[in-house]
């Protein structure tokens, strides 16, 4: 099978795993809206949100060393199973120690960052979750690399489902509001983790060998200020919202993002396919090859877009749906993270580069740290005046500014040919008409929806005309991308 079709194949695989999960997660929402008022709902998504940045701070980034020196000694499974043995020894070590002192001092450490937030048991809770869950994310890694697409789903599914069921129990039968999902979160994160590294086991070696240590550290830790910022760019909204707003309004804020993350859901599950087939392709060269990741990558972003533009128009329609009525100002902020989202895509497959090169990737944290430094001003200037809207805005502009960044650095070394003056074309002229329709075409009714799905299909051709001068060309290369035949639509 080329490169090619393996990377139509796993990309489908991961992208409907994805989809699966955030269609069950939009069902969840009446769930959450009607069940837990809108300051419950704020604490479970601050505290959630903090969880991700110490899921990076505690392991150091080695998740990411698993990954890429899978490569480099995947052909002396000795000298790999020493490698990963000793770097899931200094991850239990240091993950553990870390976790405990925030456990004993997390009152005093971490007040600023969660407001009034009660320390025990809500932030203590996602701070043992952060404990478990690299080992999990390591599991995950290893699938990836493997290219086990299909079993990487399955266990990424079956985390989801069971939390999911534990959380239905606990918030709407045991009334645990803002500890359901935090408790169902916690304990799937610990017996996954622990199922992960007994799986694991033969392809690891228990052991401290301080030489694969450092050699994973000399390339994880210059990811750090990138993971670090990344995770700040993605927090950062609601954490400020939480500080100067309270919990309640981070709570409807959090609805509109949770619904605008679907497109970024949809980017995550391509990168999953396409890091370790491009990562292969570039190992050896082929200006062939290139050519048609760039093809590839052109048509995913496309596809992106038009998922942004889709839940942006549709926006009202679909909060009126899922949330109770306290929420439903959550529809203005859909649009600001859907098209973060399409940013986010893009920017996936731009750093993809940088990430290869062991020289280069050292430069990643310029566009998620000026990112960051970004979203943090925004966030702190407009929260006062526009409330949510401010918090909105932070996203979508700290994510074009990351994207538009590493697009310049990875300009410099990358072989494939982007033309990124067409890219910049297609997501304005879809962020434009979604907006447009957004704030023109405000009501609920049969007519405007009709006007809208008007639009949203004029958008497909649109886009075709605009990338490839074939008004087809995008619906044809989606059947072939669903059928996992991606080499022939392309």
């Amino acid at each position: 099978m080329s490169a090619l079709a393996r990377l139509g194949r796993s990309a489908t695989v991961y992208v409907i795993s994805s989809i699966l999960q955030k269609g069950t997660a939009f069902l969840l929402l009446p769930l959450y809206t009607r069940f837990m008022p809108p300051s419950q709902y704020g604490i479970y998504s601050v505290v959630l949100a903090l969880s991700q940045l110490l899921a990076v701070v505690f392991p150091l980034q080695l998740d990411a060393a698993v990954l890429r020196f899978y490569y480099l000694y995947r052909d002396d499974h000795e000298k790999l199973r020493e490698f990963w043995g000793s770097v899931l020894t200094f991850m239990v070590l240091f993950s553990g120690a870390t976790g405990l002192f925030l456990l004993l001092f997390g009152d005093f450490l971490l007040r600023p960052v969660v407001g009034q937030i009660p320390i025990w048991p809500y932030v203590a809770i996602g701070i043992v979750i952060s404990i478990f869950q690299p080992f999990f994310t390591v599991f995950l890694a290893v699938l990836q690399a493997r290219e086990r697409s299909i079993r990487y789903s399955i266990a990424s599914f079956l985390f989801f489902l069971s939390t999911t069921l534990t959380t239905i129990a606990l918030v709407v039968w045991a009334g645990f509001g803002a500890l359901g999902p935090l408790i169902s979160i916690c304990g799937g994160t610990i017996i996954f983790a622990i199922a992960a590294l007994i799986i694991l086991r033969p392809d690891y070696r228990i052991c401290l060998k301080w030489n694969h240590i450092r050699q994973a550290l000399g390339y994880s830790l210059p990811t750090m200020p990138h993971a670090m910022a990344g995770t700040i760019l993605g927090i950062s909204d609601r954490i400020a919202l939480n500080l100067l707003k309270g919990v309640a309004t981070t709570g409807v804020y959090n609805i509109g993002a949770v619904i605008g993350s679907a497109v970024e859901m949809i980017a995550s599950g391509a990168n999953r396919a396409y890091i370790p087939i491009g990562m292969s392709i570039r190992s050896r060269e082929d200006p062939e090859q290139f050519r048609q990741l760039h093809e590839l990558g052109v048509a995913v972003i496309a596809i992106l877009c038009l998922a942004g533009a889709g839940l942006s128009i549709f926006s009202r329609e679909i909060v009126y749906v899922f949330a109770a009525q306290a929420f439903q100002a959550a529809r203005f902020v859909i649009p600001f993270i859907a098209f973060g989202g399409v940013a986010s895509g893009i920017y996936y497959i731009l750093v993809n580069v940088l990430f290869f090169d062991r020289h280069w990737v050292r430069y990643i944290w310029v566009g998620t740290g000026l990112a960051a430094a970004v979203s943090i001003a925004i966030n702190f200037t407009l929260i006062p005046v526009l409330g949510m809207m401010g918090s909105a805005v932070a996203s979508l502009v700290a994510q074009l500014v990351s994207t538009t960044v590493i697009a310049f650095i990875g300009s410099r070394i990358d072989p494939v040919p982007w033309h990124y003056g067409m890219i910049a074309l297609v997501y304005g002229v879809c962020l434009i008409v979604a907006f447009a329709v957004v704030y023109l075409l405000a009501g609920l009714s049969i007519g405007i929806f009709v006007m809208k799905a008007t639009i949203f299909a004029a958008l497909v051709p649109a886009i075709g005309l605009i990338l490839w001068r074939d008004p087809m060309r995008l619906p044809y290369f989606a059947l072939r991308l669903v059928r996992n035949r991606t080499l022939r639509a392309i």
